[in-house]
């Protein structure tokens, strides 16, 4: 049970060297460094912290603090967001709420989009009718000549829906085989 002074302030300032360009230097119990501290600034050798065999957990940082990486950072094991107020951001962004991340490609940061844009949802909504043998849904500003547009019913009768015209810009028709009352549920679907 001691301390151990080095540069103290006798010698402060100056480089002190703990061990050998070879050798293994271990440090047992609790090791306390006050001020900035430079662990292998060499970058050509590999430093490994919390290694050893047996479980245990490394702590790194503070609360309010951060820690910064440049190069690559690879986690194996559970990545765990602590805390209600622990967002997962790229760029600086944790997106908004409903969000998803996407990938840009190989080489390229991903990024966040709204869901609906992620898996090219153009528009869905719904119509209710009565007594119809078409139904018209305008207002898609965004449609394409060759989007997808699915079709279902919500009713009683018994019908065969069928889109029979579009409008790029604009909308469509759906031509039912017969009389119906009951709701339209459309989606659009951005052409892949």
């Amino acid at each position: 049970d001691g301390i151990i002074g080095i540069n103290d302030g006798t010698n402060g300032g100056l480089t002190t060297n703990v061990g050998k360009s070879t050798g293994t230097v271990n440090l047992l119990g609790t090791l306390n460094l006050t001020g900035s501290t430079n662990i292998n600034t060499s970058g050509t050798d590999a430093t490994n912290i919390g290694t050893g065999a047996t479980a245990g957990t490394v702590s790194i940082g503070r609360s309010g603090g951060s820690i910064n990486t440049t190069g690559t950072l690879t986690q194996t094991g559970t990545l765990n967001l602590a805390g209600g107020s622990s967002p997962l951001q790229v760029g600086g962004s944790a997106g908004t709420s409903g969000d998803v991340l996407v990938s840009q490609g190989a080489g390229a940061t991903p990024a966040w989009q709204n869901i609906n844009s992620a898996i090219g949802i153009r528009a869905a909504g719904q119509s209710s009718v009565t007594a119809a043998t078409s139904a018209t849904v305008t207002g898609l500003t965004t449609l394409t000549g060759t989007d997808a547009i699915i079709v279902t019913l919500e009713g009683a009768t018994s019908v065969t829906a069928t889109v029979t015209s579009r409008t790029a810009g604009t909308g469509f028709t759906v031509t039912f085989s017969g009389q119906y009352t009951g709701t339209v549920n459309y989606m659009v679907i951005r052409a892949q």
